[in-house]
């Protein structure tokens, strides 16, 4: 039951977790511009932040009383995180006004621009990275990490990337950006709630009746006895044989794990901030950009997820699975700029471009056809009407 509960709450976490990062990248395009430069900087900061929260936060999830109640307060003080970004548009044109000129600074306005970034972004993400953890020690049973953890991880993704689509091209039009806020508030503060009731409750291991709980108990105390002679054993052997004993005796293997983890990450964002950047140059710079990069990577995060949680694989098949993953990986990012550059007939804008410049100077000016030169792309300034051979100097602002 609670690891159905749980389920919905990851699911609704991601969507909150996702739909707070579209708020704070066109809350903070009012101050640092809507640039892909911006919005890299609000993923960076997120994804540095939760990863911070996740290895921070995580250990003590394993060591707290109750991982519900753990959770319920992270959401709480998520809640609060986010009072900065909710009062941003008063907070906006202060900052505005204060950092202007710095912001127009070539280097100055990159460090100003990221410690705003910080300021609103981090605070949050760094509590929302303790949150998955938390849940994960509420419900997933020993030994089922692989599995019923993948599968939180897969629904919390999924989760966010409805968040994005949800916030972006639904509730922000519909509402505003204020409203937009409010609502994932609420949200935020129903997990909460449903976190502290299902701490304060807790439903029994696996469903066994009292009897069974008291011999699982005996069974327990008499294996805990059997791991302290074998302790006391190892002790013995430690001493004879120090290597051996060592508690490090396997961390190569994990540093290992851990390192791939890392690179991983690191080929992922950096694929997404070059894909930002890629698609900023042929679509509108806008949020509607950022979110439709950052929803096909969230979703392609939850397939995978959903798809290797199914595998059942020894360490060594799992190397072998992770080193063609990685190469077909490999493969197609090189053929990636070549295959971008054909698809978008040689990064050619789509909507947008001479031609577009074209039809806008034609409906203001009230004529059929108005040719450009060709050689110019800052023709605006003086344009030539083809039939009539009229010429006009452009005044003031078209």
């Amino acid at each position: 039951m609670q690891l159905r509960l749980a389920t919905c709450v990851a699911f609704l976490s991601g969507l909150v977790a996702l739909g707070y990062e579209i708020l704070w990248a066109r809350r903070l395009s009012d101050i640092i511009g809507a640039t892909a430069f911006a919005s890299s900087l609000v993923v960076g900061v997120f994804f540095l932040a939760l990863a911070a929260g996740a290895i921070s936060l995580g250990p003590r999830a394993a060591r707290h009383r109750s991982p519900w109640q753990l959770y319920a307060w992270l959401e709480l003080g998520i809640l609060l995180c986010i009072l900065p970004s909710f009062f941003g548009e008063q907070l906006s044109g202060v900052l505005a006004h204060t950092f202007g000129p710095l912001l127009l600074h070539p280097k100055a306005g990159i460090l100003v621009k990221a410690l705003l970034a910080i300021l609103f972004v981090a605070p949050p993400s760094f509590l929302m990275g303790g949150t998955l953890p938390a849940l994960g020690q509420a419900v997933v049973a020993t030994g089922r990490l692989g599995r019923e953890g993948n599968v939180l991880y897969g629904i919390n993704t999924l989760g966010g990337a409805t968040g994005i689509l949800l916030v972006t091209f639904f509730v922000i039009p519909a509402t505003g950006m204020h409203m937009a806020f409010l609502l994932l508030m609420a949200v935020s503060f129903t997990l909460a709630a449903l976190a502290f009731r299902a701490g304060a409750h807790p439903a029994p291991a696996s469903g066994k009746s009292p009897k069974q709980s008291q011999k699982k108990r005996s069974d327990s105390d008499t294996a805990g006895t059997r791991r302290a002679q074998a302790s006391a054993q190892a002790g013995d052997a430690g001493r004879a044989h120090p290597a051996a004993a060592s508690p490090n005796a396997a961390s190569p293997s994990l540093r290992a794990w851990l390192l791939m983890a890392a690179l991983s990450g690191f080929i992922v964002l950096g694929l997404e901030i070059l894909a930002l950047h890629l698609f900023s140059q042929v679509l509108h710079n806008s949020s509607y950009t950022f979110a439709s990069v950052l929803v096909v990577v969230i979703a392609a995060l939850t397939v995978g997820a959903l798809v290797t949680q199914r595998w059942q694989l020894d360490p060594r098949a799992a190397w072998s699975r992770l080193g063609i993953v990685l190469l077909l990986a490999a493969c197609f990012t090189a053929l990636l700029p070549r295959l971008f550059f054909a698809l978008t007939h040689g990064m050619s804008p789509f909507g947008g471009g001479t031609a577009h410049a074209r039809r806008e100077i034609g409906l203001l000016q009230g004529q059929q056809h108005i040719t450009l030169p060709e050689h110019r792309t800052d023709a605006l300034a003086q344009v030539t009407r083809d039939q009539q051979g009229i010429e006009w100097s452009h005044q003031g602002g078209l």
